[in-house]
């Protein structure tokens, strides 16, 4: 056996990994949501919201991330789009 043997078989026996960029640092997505959201009425940006985390649980799911990651991004993306939204109603302020 050879040094490039033990290599190769290392290859074979790591399983790939997907590091995903985290949800609450992709500002676009938390802008695009957040405008959503803003200018939507209460039913209709219900409807929006559910299809935007419907989207993402599905895409990070078929990238196969496990649910507990994705349940885990997806409640910090939550956090931060409601920052966004009281940022935008103009309820935050750099004292706070």
């Amino acid at each position: 056996m050879t040094q490039l043997d033990l290599f190769n078989d290392y290859k074979l026996a790591q399983k790939p990994l997907l590091i995903a960029f985290p949800l609450c640092r992709r500002r676009d997505l938390i802008a695009e949501t957040a405008r959503g959201l803003a200018t939507r009425n209460q039913s209709d940006g219900r409807k929006f919201w559910n299809r935007q985390v419907k989207a993402i649980r599905r895409d990070m799911k078929a990238n196969g991330i496990p649910k507990v990651e994705i349940d885990r991004q997806v409640s910090e993306f939550i956090r931060v789009i409601n920052v966004e939204l009281d940022y935008r109603a103009g309820h935050w302020s750099s004292r706070q």
